[in-house]
């Protein structure tokens, strides 16, 4: 698989070396997120069975939930101590 070019200003994703960060959709607070794009509002995350667990499909690729919204980053280094 090709790796993608990301704008950095506005795209998060697992593993992009610019630290920990939380990700809010529309105020709250979202978990388990595997990228975020703050300009177009999406959010693609693990989905989790009804024990909290990933979910996988039978090929064992991960099931992967696209939500959207207002998306804020806030990284833990801009939080006050």
């Amino acid at each position: 698989m090709a790796k993608q070019k990301f704008n950095r200003s506005c795209k998060h994703y697992v593993g992009d070396g610019r630290g920990n960060r939380d990700v809010y959709l529309n105020g709250e607070r979202v978990r388990h997120v595997i990228s975020a794009d703050t300009k177009r509002g999406i959010v693609r995350v693990h989905r989790l069975d009804e024990m909290r667990n990933f979910m996988y499909h039978s090929n064992g690729a991960p099931k992967i939930q696209k939500l959207r919204g207002k998306v804020v980053v806030k990284f833990w280094k801009d939080y006050p101590t």
